[in-house]
């Protein structure tokens, strides 16, 4: 069963707010890795380069008879923990770029996905928009049915209105004893169309047409 519009919304507004999730936190770690890289790591080096140093002078005085093992030894105790905690922070920092690594894989899925939901989302909307045409046929067809009907009903009106209409006016002059023929001609015809009121069709056609057109041209230019 394929998911729904509103289920995919849904699933991409996770995903969405998971990507910037993982923008915050890649920020955060590049952050710790310029302070552990710069402030850390850097520095320790720097400090045990200085004390090996110090340590090689220690060395040259021994080869000379200058011994101080008192010395030596803080500067062999000093060397032992400055390695240990560069150890420390290189691991640190190691970490922190695999952690890195890691986010940006996740990254890559998290966008590899939402663009698999956009696509599911699309055809969902075209599969919507198929049916949508399917109803707009139906609905230009139910209304041409609609006006044909009407047209009829029209035509019908016009027809029964004016024959009702003659066959009264047609009693009357029978009644008064006037030639219906004669009557039926000039003003007599007039009175028939006053009364029975018919529908000019080709004013209603018109009228349709002008009112289709400006439905059309407001669309089309917008």
């Amino acid at each position: 069963m394929s998911a729904t519009r509103q289920e995919i919304e849904q699933a991409m507004q996770g995903l969405e707010q998971k990507i910037s999730k993982i923008r915050e936190k890649v920020t955060e770690i590049d952050d710790q890795i310029k302070t552990t890289s710069v402030n850390s790591v850097e520095k320790v080096e720097g400090e045990l380069e200085q004390l090996k140093n110090r340590y090689y002078e220690v060395q040259a005085r021994e080869l000379i008879g200058e011994f101080d093992d008192k010395l030596k030894r803080e500067v062999e105790d000093n060397i032992q923990a400055a390695e240990r905690k560069l150890k420390a922070d290189n691991d640190r920092l190691q970490n922190l770029v695999g952690i890195r690594h890691a986010l940006e894989l996740e990254f890559k899925k998290t966008q590899a996905a939402i663009e698999q939901h956009q696509a599911a989302f699309e055809r969902t909307e075209f599969e919507n928009l198929k049916l949508d045409r399917q109803r707009i046929v139906e609905e230009i067809n139910q209304f041409q049915k609609k006006l044909e009907s009407l047209f009829a009903r029209v035509s019908e009106y016009n027809l029964n209105s004016v024959g009702l209409v003659t066959r009264i006016l047609n009693r009357e002059y029978q009644v008064r004893g006037v030639a219906t023929g004669s009557k039926l001609n000039g003003d007599s015809s007039e009175r028939v169309q006053q009364l029975a009121e018919p529908f000019d069709l080709n004013r209603i056609k018109n009228s349709l047409a002008e009112a289709i057109a400006e439905v059309v041209v407001k669309h089309l230019g917008s």
